[in-house]
């Protein structure tokens, strides 16, 4: 195998800056009806704001007059004044309300106004210069009575015939940022404070074509690029929500990498501008067996209380009736239903990383994410207890991350004789750089390698891998290489090998103790293992023996010492051989969750 593209490498890493600060914008969507959601799991005083620098609150609904009124006056006065004091003095207390907590956390927050069902009022409040007025001043309002640190225009969208939008939009549009823009330059000057004014956009190309952009650019401090929601119901096919690069089938233009492309190669705007959107929710099809195959809608029975787009979390807790997809050309995972026809596209820590990662590498000014509750993880469902936030965790790590650590180039893999040789190009040249090698999402070599070779002699001849490559430096670890499959080739006897371990984990999720079933089809020696998300070996039950026929084994997720394992998803690699054979290992790969009570 030939290295190609090693010149421009080594270009590449010639340009590369030592640059370890995080000084990305993360925004987060907060919608105030989610406060509802899981018993009020996710509040003011639950929300990891190290996690985001703004927060925008939505939504705020713009009248036919110009004003800005609240969309559900309970919930914005609990989140954004406080729950009620009602004794001795009725009051608001402050000091846990949103603005308050933010501001104490350094966040800047802001009251995002419009939205998709809000915004019919727009086309006719930017046509008209006192409806426009009354808007700022509201606006203006908005900010005193709340704390807010400027605010976010969500018109979805200009120009959009179905929300009453029109060609004078295009000149109407930044007549509304103009005036707006003053108000709260004339607020600025009244109490020293700088206020934001930034604003979402679609991503596609005939509602960027609707956008003054040489007027709008100069008003506003952030160009909120919703790259998602590419596909969905309306399609004729399933396809990704948002996939990261074009998917084998439809536009090509139609994903994120082409938005941001078309708007900054094309409608010049300047990349350090853009906040590139990642979605913490999926689209759930009915009657649909594979990707890009026929649907007949939102799957509203698999995912009722999302109406057929879940969350995250909702999604995790399914995940064991679904076999799991990575789709590696547009960088995004699917699932498809164990025996029943439902599709799921979504965004997990792999896709959200390569996302970010992206935005980083093309010198965005940040992410949005819509929306922020759908990655708040319970210990189990219904439990009341955060576990963990690992979305957002994976965007600021990525942000985080030096700039040398990026995944490795054009990994390939070839059988031979020997085993399957694996090769791949450095990202860079820095030669502290090396490298953990992954087959079947299990990290194959303890410690990190300098080369950028690998055989993998220990394969079943006629069995099919899995592989990828990470790059390791100064302790930290990149995102997954390309991925490759690689059948192993050789001459063996059929009789030897056993086939894979036919084997099911129960319960899945977990509380804590999970049962292995297991059943061999000959005497075999058995061997299962269990690792985490990175590939590290969390346990080991060594070799035992079996008879055909089924067994159960045991996992409790506690080691030796006993530290107790956190919630998460675990990868259990089971294997087998005959008894007295010194035959190839067979193996079968399952993903448990583990969510503690």
């Amino acid at each position: 195998m030939k290295y190609r593209g090693l010149l421009l490498i080594l270009l590449l890493a010639a340009l590369l800056e030592h640059c370890f600060a995080h000084d990305r914008q993360v925004v987060g969507y907060y919608p105030n009806w989610q406060w509802y959601r899981r018993n009020q799991l996710v509040d003011p005083e639950s929300i990891d704001y190290s996690n985001y620098t703004v927060i925008n609150y939505a939504f705020f609904n713009p009248t036919a007059s110009g004003s800005v009124q609240t969309a559900d006056s309970w919930a914005d006065e609990n989140l954004l004044l406080g729950p009620m004091i009602w004794w001795p003095v009725e009051m608001h207390d402050s000091t846990r309300c949103l603005p308050y907590l933010a501001h104490q956390a350094g966040v800047k927050i802001l009251p995002s106004i419009g939205g998709w069902t809000l915004s019919n009022n727009f086309p006719a409040i930017a046509a008209d210069p006192v409806k426009r007025q009354t808007f700022a001043q509201s606006c203006v309002s908005l900010i005193q009575t709340y704390g807010f640190d400027g605010i976010d225009l969500d018109w979805e969208y200009p120009g959009f015939p179905e929300h009453n939008g029109s060609p004078a939009d295009f000149f109407n549009f930044p007549l509304l940022l103009q005036d707006l823009r003053a108000a709260l330059d004339a607020l600025e000057a009244q109490t020293g404070a700088d206020y934001l004014l930034t604003s979402c956009f679609n991503g596609s190309r005939i509602r960027m074509e609707d956008i003054d952009w040489p007027a709008v650019l100069p008003l506003v401090d952030m160009v909120n690029l919703m790259s998602y929601d590419y596909h969905g119901s309306w399609d004729a096919l399933s396809n990704f929500n948002s996939p990261l690069y074009p998917p084998a089938v439809g536009d090509p233009e139609w994903c994120c990498s082409g938005s941001f492309e078309i708007l900054t190669q094309e409608f010049n705007v300047p990349p350090g501008r853009i906040n590139l959107g990642i979605p913490f929710y999926g689209k759930a099809l009915a009657n649909c067996s594979q990707l890009y195959g026929t649907h007949s809608g939102y799957d509203l029975a698999a995912f009722p209380l999302d109406e057929g787009q879940p969350h995250y979390y909702s999604i995790l807790n399914a995940l064991p009736d679904y076999a799991y997809h990575w789709d590696d050309s547009v960088k995004c995972p699917y699932l498809l239903g164990n025996g029943f026809n439902t599709f799921v596209s979504y965004d997990d820590t792999t896709s959200v990383g390569w996302k970010t990662l992206y935005a980083k590498e093309h010198g965005a000014g940040g992410v949005i994410i819509w929306e922020i509750t759908g990655d708040y993880l319970e210990t189990a469902p219904n439990s009341g207890i955060i576990a963990g936030t690992p979305l957002a965790d994976k965007i600021n790590s990525v942000f985080n991350l030096p700039d040398e650590l990026l995944p490795p180039l054009d990994l390939s893999g070839e059988a031979t004789a020997g085993g399957i040789e694996l090769q791949w190009l450095p990202s860079s040249m820095i030669p502290e750089i090396a490298y953990f090698v992954y087959r079947n999402h299990v990290r194959l070599n303890s410690s990190p390698c300098s080369a950028i070779s690998f055989t993998d002699a220990n394969v079943t001849p006629g069995q099919t891998y899995l592989y990828y490559v990470t790059s390791v430096y100064a302790g930290q670890e990149s995102l997954p290489s390309n991925q490759v499959e690689v059948t192993a080739t050789g001459s063996s006897n059929s009789e030897d090998i056993l086939a894979p371990v036919l084997a099911s984990l129960r319960p899945n999720p977990f509380p804590g103790l999970v049962s292995l079933a297991v059943n061999p089809s000959r005497n075999a020696e058995i061997l299962w293992e269990v690792f985490d998300l990175r590939g590290r070996l969390v346990h080991s039950s060594g070799i035992l023996a079996g008879v055909p026929g089924p067994h159960s084994y045991e996992w409790n997720a506690i080691d030796g010492t006993g530290r107790v394992f956190p919630p998460g998803i675990y990868i259990f690699r089971l294997k087998q051989r005959e008894t007295g054979r010194n035959s190839p290992w067979s193996e079968t790969i399952l993903r448990g969750c583990l969510l503690r009570p």
